[in-house]
């Protein structure tokens, strides 16, 4: 049987949290953690939108179709969530709203002391970074954090 190590497994939980709902079921209006993208995503200048937005069916020149792609310890994007001045507050605390969204509350707390362990001590928001495809409130969007 092969071994997986702790990075390739997290990149593929990581990876199934982007693909597990598509799988599911259609996006609806009603989930708060869409809503909350829809919120995002009207909060964000035309200046944020051009670096953090992406059509749905963008494709980067070496990773293809992007909101697709996974892979261990890459940026989507370049600014961070909570170390740059990209983002206002406001925003964070929405993106934080998010990613609380779409965690099982009891996996929270595991998922943090994950990612401050894999950033060299540094807490959630400080190296992670996200992007929406598509336009939030469509039956085609996604958000992505990586």
């Amino acid at each position: 049987m092969p071994s997986t190590d702790r990075r390739q497994f997290l990149a593929a939980a990581a990876g199934s949290l982007v693909a597990v709902p598509h799988l599911l079921a259609a996006p609806t209006k009603a989930r708060a953690d869409e809503t909350a993208v829809k919120g995002l995503y009207d909060t964000l200048t035309p200046e944020q939108r051009k670096v953090v937005c992406f059509a749905w069916d963008h494709i980067d020149k070496d990773r293809g179709l992007l909101r697709t792609h996974v892979s261990i310890n890459w940026q989507i994007t370049n600014p961070t969530i909570t170390h740059s001045p990209f983002f206002t507050k406001k925003q964070q605390d929405i993106i934080r709203d998010i990613y609380n969204g779409l965690l099982d509350p009891e996996w929270r707390t595991k998922f943090d002391k994950q990612m401050k362990d894999d950033s060299g001590g540094k807490p959630w928001g400080a190296t992670q970074a996200i992007a929406i495809f598509g336009e939030p409130g469509s039956d085609q969007f996604d958000f992505v954090m990586t």
